[in-house]
């Protein structure tokens, strides 16, 4: 078994992206998401990270634990140990609008089988030895096509002025979160229901050949509407030129859209598998 990975900031402020790498057996990458907030004022701060960072680093240490079970007892103590810290900060655990946490693909590798378990848009794509090839849905993405409308709606109207457009984009932000965090899709957010919104898919290792597994980041939005076609596209590209290949047309795409979008280059995390 081959493992590849990296991690690019582009030009986020914030890197809350993490990879977990740390236990041969558990694979993944997490993508942290601070409370709602005001880029000009800053995301709330524990101990000098943010949220995102808070979220993406108690999730990699659960699974760099040597006692790490199995993949959802782990991810759920990652959820219950964030949950003390949030509480304990005075956050209402009820409203997933203010909530700091973090989405993830995380793999559970065994010699008869791979357990996948992913949230949000984090995701993962595989090829089998037959050819075959398949991925988990972005469960994010119809919430993600409507605010993406509504930030490029307001970057015309403010003429590009972020700060103008944050600040009327901002509360549609926090209606969304309420109406779809732990409701239309999972994240780790201290939530005790969050589990039961993840995706979870069970592959069998033998028949399989290649798996990547990333944050958003590392893809073009609008790839992500069919798990199978960005299968194709992803495992196409990761055979020409490795995961730096497929980061190369993503950046090509955002520099297209950077007109309409509120940061150029996302933050972006990948890591590849080949078995």
């Amino acid at each position: 078994m081959k493992v590849n990975y990296f991690h690019n900031q582009g030009t986020t402020e914030f890197s809350e992206d993490g990879l977990i790498i740390g236990n041969p057996n558990f694979l993944g990458v997490t993508d942290g998401m601070s409370a709602v907030y005001l880029p000009q004022k800053g995301p709330k701060m524990f101990h000098g990270m943010t949220g995102g960072q808070l979220a993406s680093n108690i999730v990699m240490r659960e699974f760099s634990q040597i006692r790490v079970s199995g993949l959802a007892e782990s991810l759920e103590r990652a959820n219950a140990k964030l949950a003390v810290i949030l509480i304990d900060r005075g956050y209402d655990l009820t409203d997933s609008a203010v909530l700091p946490g973090t989405c993830f693909a995380v793999a559970h590798l065994r010699e008869k089988e791979i357990d996948i378990i992913q949230a949000e848009d984090c995701l993962a794509v595989w090829e089998t030895k037959n050819g075959k090839k398949s991925g988990t849905r972005n469960q994010a993405f119809e919430c993600e096509k409507s605010l993406r409308a509504k930030i490029a709606e307001l970057m015309r109207k403010h003429e590009r002025n972020k700060e103008k457009m944050w600040q009327e984009f901002l509360p549609i932000l926090v209606e969304a979160r309420r109406k779809s965090v732990n409701k239309e899709f999972a994240v780790l957010n201290g939530q005790q229901d969050f589990e039961e919104h993840w995706q979870r898919i069970v592959l069998n290792t033998e028949e399989l050949k290649t798996m990547i597994l990333f944050t958003d980041g590392f893809v073009d939005f609008c790839w992500t509407e069919n798990p199978e076609d960005l299968a194709k596209r992803l495992i196409g590209y990761y055979k020409v030129s490795g995961l730096w290949g497929i980061l190369e047309e993503t950046r090509e795409a955002n520099i297209a859209n950077r007109f309409s979008s509120h940061e150029v280059f996302p933050e972006a995390t990948a890591l590849s598998i080949e078995f």
